[in-house]
This record gives C-alpha cells, structure tokens and sequence, in this order.
C-alpha cells in the first residue's frame, strides 16, 4: 500500500512520471567516453544503429571546447534584448563546465558519427558532421581519414570537383610515419574507389527515374505553393484567399470558404507557435524545427537539445532556450510536453507585450479578442485561444493543471519576473505595476488550460528498416508521433466526423489540406479524432463531449 500511495503521488505530481527515459542534461566527459567505447564496440561488429546512437549520446554528453562555447554565447547573446541577456549571463556565470580535459572527444565523437552515417549511405549527413568535425579540432594526425570519406560522398552525390578536392586533401594531410608501400597502396585503392562512384553516378543519371508515387499525395504537393495569400491588412499572412475566420454564437470562430476550392489545395501554412519534441527523438530530430536528421549540432551547454543547423540554434535560444538551458538538468524529469509548451507561450512573447497583458489584466485582454482573430501580434493570438475554464467538472483534474502551473512558477517564476520587471512597456513610465507572481501563475494556468483542447500531435512517417519481399528489398515507414505543438490559426478549424480538410505536417510546420471540393461559403472542417467508419454516432458524440466539451451536430452525426 505504501509503494502504490508512492507511485501515485508521483504520477500526480505535475502530471509526469520520472522515468530512465529522460536524457541526462548535463555535460560529462567521462560519460562521453563510456558512450563513444560502447559504439566502437558495436561498429566492429557492424552494428549500425546501435553505434550511431552511442555515438550520438557521447557527441551530446561531450563538453565542447570552451573558447568555441564561449565565442557561440557571446554571438547569441548579441541577438538578445538587453535584460534577457542579463539574466541569461547571470545564470551562465554558474553554469560553466570545467570539464577541459575532455574537449577534443567531442570532434572524435562526431567524426566516428559520420563513419556510421557513410556507412549507412547518408552521404549528406555524412558530410554534414565531418565539416563539425573538422571544425571543432579533429586531431590532425587523422584528420585524412576525414577528407577521404568526405570525397567518397562527394563522388556518391556527383560532385565530381569537390571529390577531386577532397582526395588531394586526404593525400596531402596523411600521417607520413607509415610504410611507403602500404601508403601508395591505399591512396590508390582510395582514387580508384572514387573514381569508380563518380562513374556509377553519371550512369544513374543519365537513365530515366523509375518508381511510384500516390497519386493524392502528388496532386497534394502539385498544391503545395499556396499562391496567392490574403493582404497583408488581412494580417493572415500565411492563410489563402480561399478562406477566412468567421464567428457565430453557437460556433464561435470557425473557417469558411470565400470560393470554391479543389481536391489536394493547400489553404493554410503555419509555423508552430510553440513546439515540444517527444525526449526519445532528441538524437535524430532537430529541438527547433523538428527536421530528421542523424547529423545534430548538440547544444554547447546541455545534454538534452540538439538543432539541425547553427540558425535553428540561434533562434531556439532567442525564443526559449536561454531560460530552458541553465535548469535543464531539472526540468527534464519534472516538466512535461504541456509544462514545456506552456513555458515556450509565455518567454516567446515580446517582454513589453507580455508585461503589457500583465498589467492590464488576463480576463480584459481574453475578452477583448474572443470573437476576433489576428496575427498582427501573434501573442494576442494565442491568448485568444479557447480554454474552457469554466468547463471543467473535474475537481481532481484542475488541481492537476495548477499544480503544474505552481510547479512552473518555482522553477521559472523568479527568472522571468527579474526579467520583465527589468522592462517596462514605456522606457519613461514608471507607472506600470511590477509582475506579481499571481499574475504569473494565473497566465500559467491560462496557457495550460488551453492546451487541453488547443494542443496538436505533430505526426511524420519515419522508416522502420528494410523488407524482403518477391525478391527485392522494400524500406517500410510507419507513422511516428515527433512532438506536441499549439497552431493558432489551425486551431480555428471546428471538428467533423467527416472532415473536408486534413493536416499535413513538415516538421513543426502545419499545411491544411482540402481532401475533398468545398464550395464557397461551405465550412472547412477537420477531425479532432472520432471519425465516421471509425466509431459509432453515441462513442464520438461522448468522446468530443468529454475531451472538447462539445456536442458534434456535424452531417456525419445530425444525418
């Protein structure tokens, strides 16, 4: 009995269980290491997937060398308003790792990823992480080894002059201590295998493409440029002509269509607002942009974000990463995928438009934007969001979302407090009362609240391994769910059982898609889940009216 009061005290606690599947967040060296034999030991037995994890998990774990952490701090730290990096370098100055020792492993530790990553023919990625490598100080002694696997890919994707450079610099930087013969013998073994990828790829080229394609999926892609976009006065700019936001009282907002649209045309593009991935994929998908990718850049403070690109990085840090990185350690097995996106709503905001909401009171500034929708200031946007406060029948349940809003208020309460306080909205008016912690933890609530009904699972095909079948190789996919994330505009769409649109998702990134004709002034609807041939009228009337809080009169369940 005390065990089971245990487990679920902590299954209670801020909604999260604490389990081996979080990351560990800090920089180790000697846990890199561990990592790095770990792959060595199952690269020699061909062990693919295995050794790219490891070596994954030791390029993470690894401390970066601590002029380049220190160099990337200071330019990011540029891109940040004045009290933000204030409070960020506060929090650094108690964060720096002194793990010297070990800075060189992280270049090893990326090399040897790019030795799984050829071996596996992924010759971008391949090439992706032997340029880190070389950049990060790749010891020179086998710094060859990286040029000749950099002309391999090269000459796989067809670059014939950069493969040519590639393999004068392998041959220019080997080690000089080894026999003559054996040398000679390599370098032209190397040249030859070069030479012979560069001939196979301009045979490839030269023959027609064979394969299929769906063909809903091509005549969605042939849609996938939207064309024209509404007047920047409409402030919809990533939302078609062929659509607006319209309000009923029995409604609310919902999309209808100014004019006939067609089977497989994209209606909305939407960058997410605030974007959470799933912690089992922090190896192979960017942090940011969800993009899949086995080549991450690690971040140069924690063990548990990685980005596809030094942009995706910058911007990851200006939006939410400065406040996320110094108590990562912490918040891992503490907060989450709600928690994270509800923090990520409140420190993406402009510090003058947050205070300015503070200040002039939550339910004023909800209750101005209820029946409008606007992206001019895409913050107000996402506070107009829906949250069913007043819904909620569930005692257990709301003690829930404010326990997770206090739990919120201690780890970053304090921090985000300093750090609007720091900054008025009007630089000569003192008059604007200071954020109280009540106001704070009601805008936590808020945020939470919303996402119970506003929050979408960003879903991508993923590839599963390779299938026999009639004599020939077939790569199998499945459906992998990236991340949770909150869309303001998508968000607008009502549910039918029997949806005319459908989401599409590009990393963290949402297109609708019209499935079907609608014609003008007909509503643009997706699914919410319960879909007719999937469920009965009775279940999905009481799971929409149980998760939604609504009763579905769509033509799938009024008919």
């Amino acid at each position: 009995m005390r065990l089971l009061k245990t487990r679920v005290r902590i299954t209670m606690d801020v909604g999260v269980k604490k389990t081996a599947s979080f990351p560990n967040s800090s920089k180790s060296g000697k846990r890199a290491e561990e990592w790095k034999k770990q792959g060595n030991s199952h690269f020699r037995r061909r062990e693919l997937s295995e050794a790219l994890q490891c070596y994954a998990e030791a390029a993470f774990a690894s401390p970066w060398p601590g002029g380049e952490r220190q160099r990337i701090l200071s330019h990011l730290l540029r891109c940040v308003e004045p009290p933000k990096r204030h409070v960020a370098t506060s929090l650094y100055s108690t964060k720096q790792n002194t793990d010297e020792a070990h800075y060189s492993l992280l270049a090893v530790c990326i090399g040897n990823r790019s030795a799984v990553l050829y071996e596996m023919n992924k010759p971008k990625e391949c090439l992706a992480d032997i340029e880190l490598a070389l950049s990060l100080g790749f010891p020179t002694v086998s710094q060859y080894k990286l040029y000749r696997r950099r002309g391999l890919c090269l000459a796989q994707l067809g670059d014939r002059a950069g493969a040519l450079r590639a393999l004068g610099a392998s041959e220019g930087s080997v080690c000089t201590g080894r026999a003559e013969d054996q040398l000679a013998a390599e370098l032209k073994t190397h040249r030859k295998k070069v030479e012979n990828l560069l001939q196979d790829n301009e045979q490839s080229h030269s023959q027609p493409s064979k394969g299929r394609h769906c063909a809903v999926y091509e005549a969605a892609r042939s849609h996938q440029s939207m064309g024209e976009t509404v007047s920047e006065c409409n402030h919809w700019p990533y939302v078609s002509r062929a659509i607006k936001c319209d309000y009923s009282p029995s409604k609310g907002r919902f999309i209808r269509a100014t004019m006939d649209i067609v089977a497989g045309e994209v209606v909305l593009s939407e960058r997410a607002s605030a974007a959470v991935l799933n912690f089992d994929l922090h190896l192979t998908t960017c942090s940011h942009c969800f993009e899949q990718t086995s080549s991450l850049i690690p971040c140069c403070w924690c063990a548990g974000d990685g980005y596809c690109s030094g942009e995706c990085r910058e911007d990851a840090w200006v939006e939410y990463h400065w406040i996320e990185c110094p108590v990562s350690d912490n918040m891992w097995g503490k907060a989450d995928w709600m928690t994270r996106v509800a923090l990520r709503m409140v420190v993406s905001a402009p510090a003058t438009v947050l205070k300015g909401v503070l200040s002039k009171g939550l339910d004023s500034t909800i209750t101005d934007s209820s029946k409008h929708f606007s992206t001019a200031e895409p913050y107000a946007a996402l506070l107009s969001l829906v949250s069913h406060k007043d819904r909620f029948s569930d005692k257990q349940q709301t003690a829930m979302f404010s326990k997770m809003a206090e739990t919120m208020m201690e780890c970053f309460g304090d921090t985000i407090k300093a750090y609007l306080n720091s900054k008025g909205t009007d630089p000569h008016d003192h008059s604007t009362p200071e954020v109280t912690s009540g106001g704070l933890r009601s805008l936590f609530l808020h945020h939470l609240l919303q996402l119970r009904c506003n929050s979408h699972r960003v879903t991508a095909v993923l590839e599963a391994g390779e299938v026999a079948g009639r004599g020939e190789s077939v790569k199998s996919s499945h459906e992998a769910t990236l991340g949770s994330a909150v869309f303001p505009t998508a968000s607008l769409f009502n549910h039918s059982c029997w949806p005319n649109i459908i989401f599409r998702f590009q990393g963290s990134k949402v297109e609708a898609v019209a499935t079907r004709p609608i014609r003008n002034g007909d509503e643009a609807c997706n699914c919410y889940g319960p879909q007719l041939g999937r469920m009965k009228r009775a279940e999905r009337v009481a799971e929409l009216q149980t998760k939604y809080f609504f009763h579905c009169s769509c033509p799938a369940c009024a008919g």
